[in-house]
Formats: C-alpha cells, sequence, structure tokens
C-alpha cells in the first residue's frame, strides 16, 4: 500500500559541459539546447535518501542552503559529492557572467531553468518522463545542484560575489557543480506505469461508460500524441480519462450556450490559466496557423488534428463530439479531447455511422446507444422492440444484445425512434414492392399483438406506449417482487435505488437491522405486513392459557409462545416455543442472538436470571409504530374471564407509547376472535 499511497519521486543529475557566450566551458546550460540523454538518474539508494532528506526539509520549511546528502556515505568507491537545495537570490554584481547579470540564481545556475523545462523545453527531459510533464501527471522540482566536496566553499564564495552589488569579478575556476532537478508523480502512479525506474508503458483502463440519465462529461487522452500523419494506421497507447465534475459542467455550459465554440470559431476555457479546448469536425481541423495570439509560439503544421486523429472512434465521429485541448501559449502542445453522451442521449441523435445494421448486415443502421456501438436499421429495430413487448420473462440481451430491463431511458428513446419510422413509412409513396411487403408483414403482426381489427387506426405512438407497458409489468411481475422498493416518489421507478432482498437479508437483518438507505439518502424501514402481525397476534391469543404451573428451577408458570422481544426490535417477528425446562430462553444462551424471560420477557442476565422473582406481564400482542415495531399486554386472567362469560368485555391492549390503549372489543374484531366459545375450546385443549 505504501507504494501506491505516497509520491513517486526520481532524481537526475545533467552531464555534459556547455560553451557560454565568454568562451569559456560550465555546466550551466543556461539557454543551451541539449538532448535528453544528456540526463543521468540517481540509483535507487540515492533517490531514496534524496525523497526522504527532500521530505524532511519541506516539513522544516526551511529557506537556505541545505545539505540534503552527501554521495559517498552511498556509493561504492566513495563519489566526492554532495547534494544541496539552494536559496534563490538576485545577481547583483555588475561583473557577473552576462547569462546571469540581473537575473535570480540558485547554486550558480539560471533560477528559471527547472520551470522553463517543465513548461517550455519539455523535449529536454528524459525520454521516460518527457511525456508525463508534458501532459500534466509529472512536474520537475527544481533549486537543487551537485558540488563536488572541494568546490563547496568555491561556490559559496561565487554566490556572495554574485549577490554583492560592490563586487569584485567572480574566480576565474568555475566549482565543479552539476544542475539537479527532480521529477516527482502523484500518488498512485503505479496505477498508470509499471514501475517508477523508467518504461512509458501506459496501463489503465478507460473511463467507464455513462449510465441513463448522467450529463454529459467531457474527457482527455491520457497518452502518445504524436503528429497525426505519424499515427496513421497505428494504435496508440493511452487511455480516456475524464475531466474534474466541475470542468464538464463549465465546458457543457459553453457547448449548450456558447456558438462560436460549437461552431468551431473559437475555444472554450478550460481551466482559467492554461489550457483551452477547440472543437473540432471534418470541414474544420485543430489548425491555429495565424491564430496563435500575442506572445505564444507558432504553430506547427505537423500539429494540426483532425476528426480522423486515431485515438477518437466512430460514435465520436459521428456525433460530432472531437474535441482537442491545448496550451494558450503554446499551441503546439495539444492532444485530444473529446465530449460523451449517455446512452439515452445517443439514441435519441439516431446517428448514423455508415456502419452496416448489426443483426440484418443488409441496411445502413443507425447507433442503439450502447456500449458496443451497435448500429440497427428502421426494420430491424421495430422486430427486436415487437420480439421484445411480447415476452416479459427475457429481461436481457434485447434488440441489439445490449439492453435489459434497467435501460428504461434508452430503450424508450428507441421506441419513439421506431414510432417515428413507421409513420414515415406509412405515408411513404416510394416503397418498392419487398419494403411494402415487410410494411404490411409488420403492421399484420402489430395488429394480431394489439387486438386490432383490419380497420382500426393505429396509435401513432404505438412502440412508445408498448415499450412502457412492457417495463410496468416487467417491473411488478419480475422485478418488484425480489427487491424492497424505496418509498420515495422519485425512487419509484428506480429499479438501482432498491434493495435487493437477498443483500437485505445477509448484510441488514442479519445483523438484527431493519433499516436501509437507498443511493438519494431516503431511508426505508423494512418491517412485517400486516397479514403477518395480524397472524402472530392471533395466535397468542389462542392460547392465554400456562401451558406449564412450575416450571423447572424457579418454579413459575409460563406460556408456550413468545415473541423475542430483541428480534422485534430489530423489526423482526419470531415467535419463541416453549418445549421444557427453565425459564430461561433459549436454554444455555446460545443458540439465538437473543436470550430473554419467557416469564416477564426482560433481557436474560441484565434484567432477569435465576433466583429474581418476576411477574408475567400478559399476553403479548405486537403493532407498527411509526417505523419500528412495538409489544403490548393484554391481562391474560381477564382475558379467559371474558373468554369463560366471567367478564363482558375483553381486556384492552396496554402499550408503552400513544395511543397505549387499543380497546379489547375493536382488537377482537380486527382479529375476526369473537367467538367465544369457540375460542375457549381452542384454549383448553391446549397446546400439548
Amino acid at each position: 500500500m505504501e507504494e501506491t499511497s505516497r509520491c513517486v519521486r526520481r532524481w537526475f543529475y545533467l552531464g555534459g559541459e556547455f560553451r557560454t557566450p565568454e568562451g569559456t566551458r560550465s555546466t550551466d546550460p543556461a539557454d543551451a539546447i541539449f538532448p535528453p540523454d544528456a540526463w543521468n538518474e540517481y540509483g535507487p539508494e540515492v533517490s531514496f535518501q534524496l525523497s526522504e532528506s527532500y521530505e524532511s526539509l519541506s516539513q522544516r520549511k526551511e529557506s537556505g542552503d541545505a545539505k540534503m546528502l552527501d554521495l559517498s556515505m552511498f556509493s561504492d568507491p566513495p563519489l566526492p559529492y554532495e547534494i544541496w537545495q539552494g536559496r534563490t537570490v538576485l545577481v547583483c554584481n555588475p561583473q557577473a557572467p552576462k547569462r546571469l547579470q540581473g537575473k535570480h540564481c540558485v547554486g550558480g545556475f539560471c533560477a528559471n531553468i527547472w520551470a522553463n523545462l517543465e513548461s517550455k523545453k519539455t523535449n529536454m527531459l528524459p525520454r521516460d518522463v518527457m511525456q508525463w510533464v508534458d501532459m500534466g501527471v509529472a512536474k520537475v522540482v527544481g533549486n537543487f545542484y551537485q558540488v563536488h566536496h572541494d568546490h563547496v566553499a568555491n561556490l559559496s564564495e561565487l554566490i556572495s560575489c554574485l549577490t554583492n552589488p560592490c563586487g569584485s569579478a567572480p574566480p576565474d575556476q568555475e566549482p565543479r557543480k552539476r544542475l539537479v532537478m527532480m521529477v516527482e508523480f502523484p500518488a498512485g502512479w503505479h496505477k498508470y506505469s509499471r514501475g517508477a525506474g523508467g518504461g512509458t508503458h501506459v496501463a489503465g483502463q478507460e473511463a467507464v461508460a455513462l449510465e441513463e440519465g448522467d450529463p454529459p462529461v467531457y474527457e482527455w487522452w491520457f497518452g502518445d500524441r504524436p503528429a497525426e500523419a505519424d499515427c496513421k494506421g497505428k494504435e496508440l497507447r493511452g487511455f480516456w480519462r475524464r475531466y474534474h465534475p466541475r470542468v464538464c459542467r463549465r465546458l457543457e455550459r459553453a457547448w449548450q450556450d456558447r456558438s462560436d465554440f460549437t461552431e468551431c470559431r473559437s475555444a472554450a476555457d478550460v481551466d482559467g490559466v492554461r489550457y483551452c479546448i477547440h472543437r473540432v469536425t471534418p470541414e474544420v481541423p485543430f489548425d491555429y496557423r495565424g491564430r496563435e495570439g500575442s506572445g505564444a509560439s507558432t504553430f506547427q503544421e505537423a500539429m494540426v488534428i483532425s476528426t480522423e486523429y486515431p485515438c477518437f472512434d466512430e460514435l465520436d465521429r459521428a456525433t460530432g463530439n472531437c474535441l482537442v485541448q491545448f496550451r494558450t501559449e503554446d499551441p503546439n502542445r495539444r492532444r485530444p479531447a473529446r465530449r460523451r453522451m449517455n446512452p439515452e442521449e445517443i439514441a435519441k441523435n439516431a446517428t448514423r455511422t455508415g456502419e452496416p445494421c448489426c443483426i440484418c448486415f443488409s441496411e445502413e443502421g443507425e447507433v442503439t446507444g450502447c456500449a458496443q456501438l451497435h448500429v440497427i436499421c428502421a426494420y430491424c429495430l421495430r422486430a427486436g422492440l415487437r420480439a421484445m413487448i411480447g415476452d416479459i420473462t427475457q429481461l436481457d440481451k434485447l434488440l441489439c444484445g445490449c439492453f435489459s430491463h434497467v435501460s428504461r431511458a434508452t430503450v424508450s428513446a428507441l421506441a419513439l425512434r421506431a414510432d417515428g419510422q413507421l409513420q414515415a413509412a406509412m405515408t411513404s409513396p416510394d416503397l418498392d414492392d419487398m419494403e411494402r411487403s415487410f410494411l404490411d408483414e409488420e403492421l399484420t403482426d402489430l395488429r394480431r399483438q394489439l387486438e386490432l381489427g383490419s380497420d382500426d387506426a393505429f396509435p401513432k405512438e404505438i412502440y412508445t406506449a408498448r415499450v412502457k407497458d412492457w417495463y410496468d409489468k416487467v417491473i411488478r411481475q419480475q422485478i418488484m417482487p425480489n427487491y424492497y422498493v424505496c418509498h420515495h416518489p422519485d425512487c419509484a421507478d428506480e429499479v438501482d435505488n432498491w434493495m435487493l432482498r437477498e443483500t437485505f437479508d445477509q448484510e441488514y437483518r442479519a445483523n438484527g437491522e431493519f433499516k436501509w438507505q437507498c443511493p438519494l439518502g431516503h431511508i426505508n424501514s423494512v418491517l412485517p405486513v400486516e397479514d403477518e402481525i395480524r397472524m402472530i397476534n392471533k395466535t397468542l391469543l389462542l392460547h392465554p392459557e400456562y401451558y406449564v404451573q412450575s416450571a423447572s428451577y424457579d418454579s413459575c408458570p409460563l406460556r408456550r409462545y413468545r415473541l423475542c422481544p430483541g428480534c422485534v426490535r430489530g423489526g423482526i417477528l419470531l415467535l419463541a416455543v416453549h418445549a421444557d425446562g427453565c425459564k430461561q430462553w433459549p436454554g444455555g444462551g446460545s443458540a439465538h442472538g437473543h436470550c430473554f424471560c419467557f416469564a416477564c420477557t426482560r433481557t436474560w442476565g441484565s434484567e432477569c436470571g435465576h433466583g429474581t422473582c418476576c411477574q408475567d406481564p400478559g399476553i403479548q400482542q405486537v403493532r407498527k409504530t411509526g417505523d419500528g415495531l412495538e409489544i403490548g399486554f393484554v391481562q391474560g386472567e381477564a382475558y379467559l374471564q371474558w373468554l369463560s362469560g366471567q367478564q363482558v368485555h375483553p381486556p384492552p391492549t396496554q402499550f408503552s407509547t400513544e395511543p397505549a390503549v387499543v380497546d379489547g372489543n375493536e382488537r377482537q374484531r380486527e382479529l375476526a376472535m369473537q367467538d367465544r366459545e369457540v375460542l375457549l375450546a381452542e384454549s383448553k385443549h391446549g397446546t400439548q
């Protein structure tokens, strides 16, 4: 876990020498152009020690020159060099080298060299980090240099001289020093690379597919982006990554509100600082020649990107969602981007890609909106819908094979498309004999399915209405019985917001919980239905007698049936049966999740136990209250007196919350237990 949760830092020093404007040789590159191979990477041990020192210095927030590492301690044979993190100073000495006069420097190097490597000179970085810095994934961290042991004092003298406005000329001998940089990758870098020690393999997955109802999103190409002429016919390394949701919303507003953006006449801002995004179409490629703006680099013809760039797919091209992101100060630094719509929107657009129907392979099809980019012709679409609406037991692999009972919005959009196509076909005077034959066959099938007469008119939205009926039936008969439905109206038709009964039983009920929360935050409780509650209450009242007058150990009378109070608190009705033994249930206390006294129903151990003289509260009854269950009691002796005719009215049920009293006559009427003679006979028969 540590490997993927920390930043990855790689350390390099710049080798070679450079000729200065004064004609001397120096290790300061200044404005020189040098190849990526000029960099040398430190070994793993040195890199680790440097990273540890860097973190320590960062935590201490030291601002002066600080020695980070003595290479002689970690090399064999010992290398006589030290690596320092330097402070930025202003060169004030008029006798300083011209390349430094009036500028800031670090360790005798121009202070802007590290920033330039990240923003303007990425092509001079090591090849295996060049791409990632250019893409903004990795960053260059500077102000580091390597100096020879014997030249530390000389370098300190040089820096003092450079900062002294009244100083003499710098020493003739330049200190032995080299430029050092650190390239820092973000935490989780190993998800995108096979290692931090090199290799440019791009690993990872393409951005996940959108679900129905999702707003449009924008993605940028995370990988190779060479000149288009160099990559035609090739598969580029990389994958699509999604912009932050806030950026997606900002770009979508530009898409909806700015005609200059959608018409490819201007770009939209991405981050407010460095990046813009431009739409491209087959007629208008990304070509910024002559449009660079003040201070921007000259745009190279080779950097033009069209909709044929390999990382765009056919759906991007067909729906006109190809984009290019670029840096405002240098449009040559560009990468493909794209806009993606949810399946429902794609289905509504009915875009043609030029591909044949995926079913008949005869007619040109229109995209269905599925993840496989299938296209389907008008006739096959309507035939697929007729097959679907005629069978509610087939819940998946519908139409092109990619839709199911959860694809309601997309299939409804396809049904609306089918209605329009059917109306167009019925009124078209240009159908040939074969097309007319297919249409007559389709209309005959529809009349049979709808039980229409030969002269009855077809509804204009016949497929839309039938698809709606199919989904309603599927939900009622096939889907709903397997789920607990969220009570909120917003979730009434959203199966994804329901709770699978099997999941609830395993993850909630098994842990004594009866409440669950849908993805939208609605709290639901799963309680027994009224029929279950009535049956339990009737069972308890059918046997108001004690089945044993003197139970083992405590010599107290016990009833045959009790509701487990702990289960009731968890929203479950568990009717416990006492067969023999003492008043502890279950005997031994380990056969059930709750343990209680069968005489007084209180919790065993904390509220009752052997030797405790407890009282029978009466015959239990249960009711729903709010989002839970509550147990009440009926006086057993009074109930038996009512059964035997000694009392005119049955005793009420007493609860602890309001309404605390439930009338006995009303209770008996609701339970259909008013025939006292039959009830008394059942009680006398007992439960033996």
